[in-house]
């Protein structure tokens, strides 16, 4: 399992080295970062829900877990729901957008953590009194960052289509005395 974490990391970092090496002087194709994004974020998901539903107890690694042990799982799950949709921001030559939202994403999935830790402390595992209340924040925060990964992944099309920008600057201007006009320009 530790293996197979590790093996989807260094595939989607690769993914994205990929994506961010392309020139800026090319059209870029509007499918293949739509591709990128969910590709980065289903593959995961899927190799994560096939782990988790795979998951074995691991009452004989760990001397208080009563319950299978599916942290490898939800950490490829995610991994794809934080870093997936960045991965088409990344080839379209918008890193900072890419890295901004997987940080928030990023850090509404850890934030969900504190109160579950809360609710059920470090060793909680099924059968705990908080363990449904602690699973029920997580899965909240979890089920809050797959909504915002596919708001981002939703909105990435209409982002790469050129639209005209307003500019607007300040200008000598001379009417009764000196000042300064704005000039609008779109």
């Amino acid at each position: 399992m530790p293996r197979t974490l590790a093996l989807i990391l260094v595939l989607q970092m690769l993914w994205a080295r990929l994506a961010v090496g392309q020139s800026s002087d090319r059209k870029l194709s509007s499918g293949t970062a739509l591709g990128l994004s969910v590709a980065g974020t289903l593959v995961p998901v899927a190799v994560g829900g096939i782990m988790w539903a795979g998951a074995r107890s691991r009452a004989d690694v760990t001397f208080g877990s009563r319950g299978p042990d599916r942290s490898g799982a939800a950490l490829v799950m995610a991994s794809g729901i934080i870093l997936g949709p960045a991965l088409g921001y990344a080839y379209a030559g918008r890193p900072g957008h890419a890295l901004g939202w997987s940080a928030f994403r990023a850090g509404l999935v850890l934030v969900s953590f504190a109160p579950a830790f809360a609710l059920c402390g470090w060793d909680c595992s099924q059968g705990d009194p908080g363990y449904d209340a602690a699973w029920l924040v997580v899965a909240t925060g979890a089920g809050l960052g797959a909504g915002l990964a596919v708001y981002d992944i939703v909105r990435l099309r209409p982002s790469l289509e050129p639209r005209p920008r307003a500019r607007a600057t300040l200008v000598p201007f001379y009417a009764t005395g000196p000042g300064l006009a704005l000039q609008v320009s779109f």
